[in-house]
């Protein structure tokens, strides 16, 4: 708890995303990066620095005094409290890992592993890994987990694939 005026009859609580460790004080403390803490009912919530929470895998938080963290962008990843939480795999955007090639993530707030693009697709661009893309009519990719739209193999002579997404060339019917 805290009071910054004088002469006042009580004391304020803490906001969400602040504490207070020390009696007799005239302002609160912000949480860290990479943490957060929501406003409580009790007073006991925001009474010392360990009551901010470290932001969750797939979320991180760039500011100080914040009572939410923000989801890691589609077609990232963070995984950062494997072991025990670390507010420094939390605190910047940058945390969010970009899915390996052949890889994607279509949710926001992904925590895990990014998924294998499956045969038939491929991966794009770091930027772009919120999903597979089909390779094209003729084309084809028998492996998963491939990168880029060169990775598609063009159906050869007497063969075709007359779909996109293709993972093999059918053979031309007599006739």
């Amino acid at each position: 708890m805290f009071q910054s005026a004088e002469g006042a009859s009580i004391c304020q609580m803490c906001f969400s995303g602040r504490y207070q460790d020390l009696a007799g004080s005239s302002s609160c403390k912000d949480c860290g990066k990479g943490k957060y803490l929501r406003t409580a009912l009790s007073v006991q919530d925001h009474a010392s620095a360990d009551k901010c929470i470290v932001c969750p895998n797939g979320f991180f938080n760039e500011n100080t005094g914040q009572d939410f963290c923000t989801g890691c962008p589609i077609g990232t990843i963070n995984n950062g409290n494997v072991q025990m939480p670390d507010a420094a795999l939390h605190d910047s955007s940058e945390d969010c890992e970009f899915c390996e090639e052949g890889r994607f993530s279509g949710e926001l707030n992904a925590t895990g592993n990014c998924l294998v693009c499956p045969e038939g697709f491929f991966s794009r661009d770091e930027n772009e890994r919120f999903r597979c893309d089909a390779c094209a009519a003729g084309t084809y990719m028998a492996s998963p987990g491939t990168h880029g739209v060169e990775s598609c193999v063009v159906c050869l002579g007497g063969r075709y694939t007359g779909t996109s997404g293709s993972a093999g060339c059918d053979d031309c019917g007599a006739g």
